[in-house]
């Protein structure tokens, strides 16, 4: 906030431990997930949470992303869930059967929102619509982190086949 480092104290309260995921949101908020169906987010000094009564409906959250519009996108497992929160909100989008759990979220240059995981798990979102542009392989790697480039490239690091690198709709590994 304001371009300096702000302590957030985590209340003294088992719904927020133990702590699996952090993210920062473009607004100042902070965003926190949990291993016991529990999300938080802290802004302007209070926090608000969201359980399984709220619709998270995953035991652990796996991944934490927030947009740039400033829209959070969380991922768990146990069930295997990606949802977003807007508007205070949470809305779970279907998953392919295959999707055991995702590790990682992004956001590309034009807004789609990318998520990876184990067993190739390559999942893309636009406009509420998941496609599924998994690795089908004997043994497909297991993907835990992404980074969306300017120029559309989005690189994968993976669990045993290394970095690989999709643009224009091909996935090389280097």
């Amino acid at each position: 906030q304001d371009n300096s480092w702000q302590p957030v104290i985590l209340p003294t309260d088992p719904a927020f431990e133990p702590v699996s995921r952090v993210a920062a949101d473009p607004n100042g908020g902070i965003w926190v997930g949990t291993k016991r169906y529990k999300l938080h987010r802290f802004q302007n000094g209070s926090w608000t949470t969201w359980s399984q009564a709220d619709g998270l409906s995953s035991h652990t959250v796996t991944a934490l992303f927030v947009s740039r519009a400033g829209e959070a996108w969380v991922a768990g497992e146990q069930p295997a869930m990606l949802a977003s929160v807007s508007a205070g909100k949470i809305r779970s989008l279907p998953l392919p059967s295959s999707v055991v759990r995702i590790l990682s979220i992004t956001e590309d240059a034009t807004g789609q929102i990318w998520a990876a995981g184990d067993n190739g798990t390559l999942l893309s979102v636009k406009d509420g619509s998941v496609a599924d542009k998994s690795l089908r392989t004997v043994a497909p790697p297991s993907f835990h982190c992404l980074l969306a480039m300017p120029d559309g490239t989005l690189w994968i690091g993976s669990d045993g086949s290394g970095v690989g690198r999709l643009k224009a709709g091909r996935l090389e590994f280097i």
